[in-house]
């Protein structure tokens, strides 16, 4: 419907008109409505006209030129129906710079509809973009026309529904064959960004926001590789990446004295006494391993010291001659509790378990 509502957000038609020469440019605007902003709100503030030779030059000087709103529509269909209309009569007309308009809108089809362009065009447009950065001004100006209010997105709340959509979306192109966007990247981070990134880490472990273990536990349907089945050729590639893959000593220290600055930090109480995580598991005998994995399954406290009275602390195995708890013989060789169970279905010897542990 055309109306005169310029203090609402909807489609609107102008007349620029250049003072110099006393030319005249009809056009239409309709991606205001994306951005909640009325006609007087977006007209010679944010949006300078379409057409290429008074874009610039009313940015720049907005006194030689003065505007008109002639109306606004309801939806855009009716804007752009009316621009048709109106270009049918202005296009040749020498006071009217509408010549533009032809053959896109006197044709009533999209011009570039069901074209492609060439590799060489192709190739062009992304050695002319290369490169090419924008200066301090122009990101601020951005950042101001999308951000808070200006926002599309401003107040919108996805429902559930939505979201569930968007999550498979993406899982989705991902078991498809999508590459994340910094796969076989280097330097994508400089120095300044990844200080500030370790700094807002941890400033989040300090203020207790990262919880023990610092994200959520995803089994089942929950988690994204659920249902996924790899191929051979995925299988064969894993098992190259991994043959032969070892850790230096000076990183496995690394990773333990880590380990135990964050766990130094998490505090439990048992009894009356405050432990963190190397002195609770001491206390209830067992290792720090088995603490990350139960936790990582959800388990609570008082569960872990349940399940440390399991059946298997009695299990006693022969070493050198000498009856040796299967704990202290764990604990002493550095072998975690799952890797034992999976050389035991194997059935290596303690020697062997041993050896193979040295290798890791």
């Amino acid at each position: 419907m055309k109306t005169k509502e310029f203090n609402k957000p909807k489609p609107y038609c102008y007349i620029l008109t250049r003072l110099s020469d006393g030319k005249k440019y009809f056009g239409v605007r309709w991606a205001n409505v994306g951005f909640n902003r009325t006609p007087k709100e977006d007209f010679g503030i944010y949006y300078f006209s379409s057409h290429k030779k008074l874009r610039k030059p009313f940015k720049k000087n907005p006194n030689k030129f003065s505007f008109k709103f002639v109306a606004t529509f309801s939806t855009e269909n009716e804007a752009r129906e009316h621009e048709v209309k109106r270009n049918k009569k202005l296009i040749r007309n020498p006071d009217w710079l509408n010549s533009q308009a032809f053959p896109a809108i006197i044709n009533l089809r999209k011009y570039w509809k069901g074209k492609k362009h060439s590799e060489e065009s192709r190739r062009k447009m992304s050695e002319g973009q290369k490169g090419r950065k924008h200066s301090k001004e122009t990101l601020k100006k951005l950042s101001k026309a999308t951000s808070g209010k200006n926002n599309p997105n401003y107040g919108n709340k996805w429902p559930p529904k939505t979201r569930k959509k968007i999550s498979k979306g993406i899982r989705k192109s991902f078991s498809e064959g999508r590459d994340p966007w910094n796969k076989g990247k280097t330097g994508v981070y400089t120095k300044k960004v990844l200080k500030k990134m370790s700094k807002t880490i941890k400033e989040r472990w300090e203020k207790g926001l990262y919880t023990y273990p610092p994200f959520p536990v995803l089994r089942g349907k929950d988690h994204p590789s659920y249902g996924r089945k790899l191929t051979e050729e995925h299988k064969k590639i894993l098992s190259i990446t991994h043959k032969n893959k070892r850790v230096t000593k000076k990183h496995r220290k690394n990773m333990s004295i880590g380990q135990i600055n964050r766990t130094d930090k998490h505090v439990i109480e048992l009894n009356g006494k405050k432990h963190n995580v190397k002195s609770f598991c001491k206390e209830i005998d067992i290792s720090t391993t088995t603490h990350w994995n139960w936790s990582r399954l959800g388990l609570s406290h008082k569960e872990m010291v349940d399940k440390s009275k399991h059946p298997w602390k009695k299990v006693f195995v022969k070493f050198k001659g000498n009856k040796v708890p299967m704990t202290e013989f764990i604990d002493s060789n550095g072998i975690s509790l799952s890797s034992w169970y999976r050389w035991k279905k194997k059935n290596l010897t303690l020697s062997q378990m041993i050896k193979r542990n040295e290798k890791i």
